[in-house]
């Protein structure tokens, strides 16, 4: 059986997110007033559903097959662990399919170019379903030096079901890591990998944009950032 909770959205007014990535859950760009943290909901190891309410609200999934959804406000909601389904909602939401090590939020900058090869995160492979809603919604598929969803071939990958003009998706490396292509749904982000015992190349599938024609994204656009 799901556990089923729901947030009150009672604390107010969430900073501005930006420049995020150096920044742990104890910053003050995370609290609340008097230092509260802004966690709403907290998650059990079993398959959760958890619903925000009416504020911004911070939530996670933890353990297990989780349904989460933000309600209104701005949010940020972490599936962590398991195949999961985040739905942002109303507003300019953030949504981290992956358990990010350390935690991840993302940067403002619209393209920022780094040399570094990203790594794979190793985690239980997953596939996550993520769904911002309506505003101004960003999706992180990557932190700074972790490139999520790269361990595992096809077996690990984030569908994202509403990818629009005015959505963000953040990847981890430079873009010349990554390339766009069809897929039978849409439009897959695969991130090229060299092995380093073999010098062998290959491409490992990020996500899948469902419903977007290749011809009409550009990792050279805004819609992507790079960490």
């Amino acid at each position: 059986m799901k556990n089923q909770r729901k947030g009150s959205g009672k604390f107010k007014d969430l900073k501005e997110l930006k420049d995020l990535n150096s920044k742990d859950l104890n910053s003050k760009d995370r609290q609340g007033k008097g230092g509260k943290l802004k966690e709403m909901l907290v998650p059990t190891d079993a398959d959760d559903i958890l619903m925000g309410g009416n504020k911004p609200e911070v939530i996670k999934g933890g353990l297990g097959n989780d349904k989460i959804s933000g309600g209104n406000g701005k949010d940020i909601l972490h599936g962590e662990a398991g195949n999961d389904e985040l739905i942002g909602g109303n507003g300019n939401d953030i949504l981290i399919g992956m358990n990010a090590v350390p935690d991840v939020m993302p940067t403002t900058a619209t393209a920022q170019t780094t040399s570094a090869t990203p790594v794979p995160a190793a985690p239980v492979p997953e596939v996550d379903i993520l769904i911002g809603g309506n505003g101004k919604d960003t999706f992180v598929l990557g932190q700074a030096g972790t490139a999520f969803y790269s361990s595992a071939g096809e077996a690990d990958y984030a569908v994202i079901k509403d990818f629009k003009k005015a959505d963000r998706i953040q990847l981890a490396g430079a873009p010349t890591s990554y390339v766009l292509g069809a897929t039978a749904t849409g439009t897959g982000i695969y991130m090229s990998k060299v092995d380093p015992a073999t010098g062998t190349a290959s491409s490992e599938l990020i996500a899948v944009l469902e419903g977007v024609n290749a011809a009409s994204v550009n990792l050279a656009t805004r819609n992507f950032s790079f960490v």
